[in-house]
């Protein structure tokens, strides 16, 4: 009888939990709907300190739409004093679920110098990134930044190309967007050993973003030997520099190591963080 009673009642609490799951996500999607009335004013007197109110409620619960209604609402400032730093964090955080308008917002503030320093090949990289999701409002500020900052009047389509030709003239953003596009193969031939060869280049010149994945792939041997060591050591400079999404690979290649090796590597780590340094 009690294991009987015992077996009810774990089944009880399973259904309990399953349905305080469904219930959460049907929250946040239910937050996020009224939160878009709200904003928008459909059907209702348009009210931003309620939309606000309700897409921090989703957002917080993992909603990427929500997260990026929230980082526009801090980009304009709409019911909130306006704050770059935050749009930046809530595109950021819709960007890693692959919303493809949170890239957009993200290439935005790196074209106008919103928050962060403008840079225009960032800006390209992240319109870029957009588009490939479908997201065809990237269409029109991407091709003006060509036109503007290079004199180029151009599809968006040949992007590629025209990256090709600033990260052959030494442009380390450019070098690590080409690396990216040949990575998954954005309007260029999807080609590991090329993307590497970017990184490479690169990473030499100090960009973060190009030492991680560059990690990242001396981890996993995509388009080079794979080699823990360089894998720790590209990812462990990338830290120094203060990447810390470094930091999973760098402990998991570092597991692999014996001590010796990591002495050696941390040489080889201060080689290249006192090159960096006595860069321009």
């Amino acid at each position: 009888m009690f294991k009987h009673s015992t077996i009810a009642l774990l089944i009880i609490l399973l259904q309990i939990s399953l349905s305080t799951e469904a219930t959460a996500e049907e929250g946040s999607i239910g937050f996020y709907n009224q939160g878009i009335q709200f904003y928008s004013g459909q059907g209702v007197d348009r009210d931003y300190a309620r939309a606000f109110g309700l897409f921090n409620r989703a957002a917080r619960s993992g909603h990427a739409r929500a997260q990026y209604q929230l980082g526009l609402m801090y980009a304009n400032g709409h019911h909130v004093e306006r704050d770059y730093g935050q749009a930046l964090h809530w595109y950021q955080q819709s960007s890693h679920q692959g919303l493809g308008m949170a890239h957009h917002g993200i290439a935005s503030l790196y074209q106008h110098g919103y928050g962060v320093p403008q840079n225009y090949e960032r800006a390209i990289y992240w319109y870029s990134r957009s588009l490939d999701t479908g997201f065809t409002e990237s269409v029109d500020p991407l091709e003006q930044i060509y036109f503007d900052q290079f004199g180029l009047d151009v599809d968006v389509s040949e992007s590629g190309a025209l990256i090709t030709e600033i990260a052959e003239a030494g442009d380390a953003t450019a070098q690590y967007n080409l690396g990216y596009m040949h990575y998954i193969g954005h309007t260029v031939e999807k080609n590991y050993t090329k993307a590497a060869m970017w990184f490479i280049k690169s990473a030499s010149q100090g960009d973060t973003d190009a030492q991680l994945n560059l990690g990242k792939m001396y981890r996993f041997g995509e388009g080079v030997k794979q080699d823990d060591r360089q894998c720790y050591v590209w990812s462990s400079v990338a830290i120094e520099l203060n990447n810390i999404e470094a930091t999973e690979n760098q402990q998991a290649c570092k597991a692999e190591l014996t001590d010796e090796n990591i002495e050696q590597a941390k040489l080889e780590i201060a080689s290249k963080i006192a090159q960096y340094q006595q860069q321009p």
